[in-house]
């Protein structure tokens, strides 16, 4: 192995090592926006909602959709400026986020089935397949479900193909 082809070894091991690290600052984000919500306090302390009889199934949905929307603007930016691979790191992280709050919430909010993070993951993918202008972006990202989400992967690759 001559030095050059090592050197590029050792910096693809780096660089790796780095957007994990970063992926898994995004999905513990996430995951601890998701689990923080507090729809009982929210709906005690705003009268207004109390007034406009909102259903509080919505005001749930509603909850969870803002705080995915915060982090699909970051990836909607980074593609407004051409950062494909920052963006497609983002949509990893906010997917790996969703999977763990699947997995492991400890909020009660979305215990009775108020929200589907299964359908919230498929919009995510879709969101960022829309600005994405790089095709190998779309290979990685395909992987990436399928490693590390199997259970959800035929529903992507079915997006994919719509």
């Amino acid at each position: 192995m001559n030095k050059e082809s090592m050197t590029k070894n050792i910096f693809s091991s780096y660089e790796k090592s780095v957007i994990t690290q970063v992926l898994g600052m995004i999905a513990e984000s996430v995951f601890d926006d998701l689990d923080s919500l507090d729809f009982e306090s929210d709906w005690e302390d705003d009268e207004e909602i109390q007034q406009k009889d909102v259903d509080p199934e919505e005001l749930a949905s509603r909850m969870y959709d803002d705080v995915i929307e915060s982090y699909l603007d970051v990836l909607r930016e980074y593609q407004n400026n051409s950062k494909d691979d920052s963006a497609t790191i983002q949509c990893m992280g906010i997917l790996k986020g969703i999977h763990k709050f699947e997995d492991e919430r400890m909020n009660n909010l979305f215990e009775w089935g108020l929200y589907d993070n299964h359908k919230k993951f498929k919009q995510v993918i879709e969101e960022w397949r829309k600005g994405n202008t790089d095709p190998r972006n779309l290979k990685e990202m395909d992987e990436f479900v399928m490693g590390n989400f199997l259970e959800w992967h035929e529903d992507t690759l079915m997006l994919k193909n719509e």
